[in-house]
């Protein structure tokens, strides 16, 4: 940590335009400010001092750590906007991030009696905070947040706290819009996600889209044998789906494939190789199953 804080410095001097500097682990999130020359320890996580319980969804630091490089975005709390820039600190250590914060309020808002201009501005945060983590088409949780928050639920995981994975994909999804048209084939998949919305959110879970008809959800209350329950009653739900567009209908059947995590998994990567290894075992015996 003595380079991180020598570093850090050294922004200080070299950045006088912000007011507020800190370090951030991203495994832990633990926040570090410098006094008197040392890097001295934050009884807060970084999320707490943001007003939150939790990691916020689109953590600028631990995205600037992943892909080492600088980082910029707009939060808000308590009525206040703050610009926030966040960098690598690989010198310093391989988690570490510093992280530069300015108050823009006064520079940002537009102030009438009402307040009009600061909850447009709080909206307009908000969506774009909203658009950073999610697919703008189906509403699901986007590939970047999946894989940052799989990165974060693992290096957190307890053995008393269940991870649980599914993905899946649609069979012979390019087959459906081929026949009934891309308008049907889009039906398909925003029902699909909404469905997923619904049974992630009634088993405290989430999901998200990988890209195309490929899916993800997760599950942290449930152990691996009441999940696969769950999926393949989901299934069944979803093949008794009959989609119309115009005077066609069809109906769809989806692969799927689980894993749950576990000290011998690895890291989140290994994990979701699991299961994307039994979703295309499972795809083929579905499909031998058609063919036959």
């Amino acid at each position: 940590m003595r380079d991180a804080g020598r570093l850090m410095e050294e922004y200080i001097q070299s950045h006088p335009f912000f007011e507020y500097y800190r370090i951030v682990d991203i495994e832990t999130y633990t926040v570090y400010e410098l006094k008197d020359g040392k890097l001295i320890p934050y009884k807060d996580k970084c999320y707490n001092i943001w007003n939150r319980d939790y990691a916020c969804q689109n953590c600028i630091s631990r995205l600037a750590v992943n892909e080492n490089r600088q980082i910029i975005k707009l939060d808000m709390v308590d009525d206040k906007v703050f610009l926030v820039e966040s960098m690598p600190l690989p010198d310093a250590g391989a988690t570490l991030a510093l992280e530069l914060i300015r108050d823009a309020t006064d520079s940002l808002l537009v102030n009438d009696v009402n307040q009009k201009g600061n909850r447009a501005l709080a909206e307009m945060i908000q969506r774009l905070n909203h658009l950073a983590t999610h697919d703008s088409y189906t509403g699901l949780y986007n590939k970047h947040f999946i894989e940052h928050e799989l990165q974060r639920q693992t290096i957190e995981w307890k053995e008393t706290e269940p991870l649980v994975i599914v993905l899946l994909d649609i069979d012979r999804f390019k087959l459906i819009n081929d026949t009934y048209g891309h308008l049907m084939g889009d039906q398909v998949i925003l029902t699909l996600a909404d469905k997923m919305k619904e049974c992630t959110g009634q088993n405290n879970g989430w999901a998200g889209r990988v890209g195309g008809d490929e899916f993800i959800m997760v599950f942290r209350s449930m152990d691996i044998k009441e999940v696969n329950l769950l999926i393949e009653e989901f299934r069944k739900m979803v093949l008794g789906i009959e989609f119309r567009f115009l005077d066609q209908s069809c109906n769809i059947s989806i692969s799927i494939g689980s894993a749950g995590y576990g000290p011998n998994v690895g890291d989140w990567k290994s994990l979701y190789a699991l299961a994307d290894q039994a979703m295309y075992t499972n795809k083929q015996q579905q499909e031998t199953c058609h063919i036959s």
